[in-house]
């Protein structure tokens, strides 16, 4: 690659093809020549010279380029359309070359543009360069879809809010009151459950002294109450 060449425009950058011994004898019979082969890159433009044929195409429409090779020579002996892809070669040697590819196809192989092509191949003598120069460029032609615009989206508020632990103390229960629903003829009546009540707990059998009632002293009254039997005679008293 030469750069500022003299002769040459000193913003040009230009990549000479790199020529097979064996491809340059038939090379030179249809007048492509390391004098008048090569490709020139400009801060705007893409150009390339190989003999009698010529292409040229703004670097916006250039949308990616890489090294490829080695090649089958019958395949970039002179300039080659592929009838897979209808890619053009421009070929030198069959050792490695840049294939560039296009966003709108460019004429190149055929005279009044009959064929365009969507991609190029040229065996330079310094792809890497050439593919690197051609990276940096951005592409994308303004107005088809490839402007970075701004996109205004609200920034969600991410502040903890503060919240009261919550209580302890256990929540008393609610009181339910089940009833009883019966049918009549005149409606619905709705009454209260009534609470089963315990039996009172059986008196023992045995009882016990505390159970037994407490005696009192009779008051005599004359007349009513018998006369005790105080002097009486019993079986422990002798007559």
């Amino acid at each position: 690659m030469s750069r500022g060449t003299a002769g040459y425009d000193p913003g040009v950058d230009r990549f000479d093809f790199t020529f097979s011994r064996v491809l340059s004898w038939p090379l030179a019979l249809i007048g492509v020549t390391p004098w008048t082969a090569h490709v020139d890159v400009t801060d705007d433009d893409l150009s390339v010279r190989f003999g009698p044929w010529s292409l040229s195409t703004p670097r916006s429409n250039v949308t990616g380029a890489s090294v490829a090779g080695p090649y089958l020579p019958f395949k970039v002996l002179g300039p080659h359309v592929s009838l897979a892809d209808r890619g053009v070669t421009f070929g030198t040697s069959w050792r490695r070359g840049a294939c560039i590819r296009f966003r709108e196809p460019v004429a190149a192989a055929l005279p009044t543009g009959l064929l365009r092509h969507p991609a190029m191949t040229v065996t330079v003598d310094d792809p890497e360069g050439l593919v690197a120069l051609l990276e940096r460029t951005p592409v994308g032609v303004p107005g088809e879809g490839d402007e970075l615009y701004p996109v205004m989206a609200a920034v969600p508020d991410l502040t903890p809010v503060a919240t009261p632990p919550p209580s302890s103390a256990p929540r008393p229960a609610a009181r339910t009151t089940a009833h009883r629903t019966t049918g009549t003829t005149a409606g619905t009546t709705t009454r209260p459950r009534r609470t089963p009540t315990r039996a009172p707990a059986p008196a023992p059998e045995h009882p016990t002294p505390a159970d037994m009632p407490k005696h009192t002293e009779t008051e005599k009254v004359p007349g009513v109450t018998p006369p005790a039997d105080e002097g009486l005679p019993g079986p422990d008293n002798d007559y």
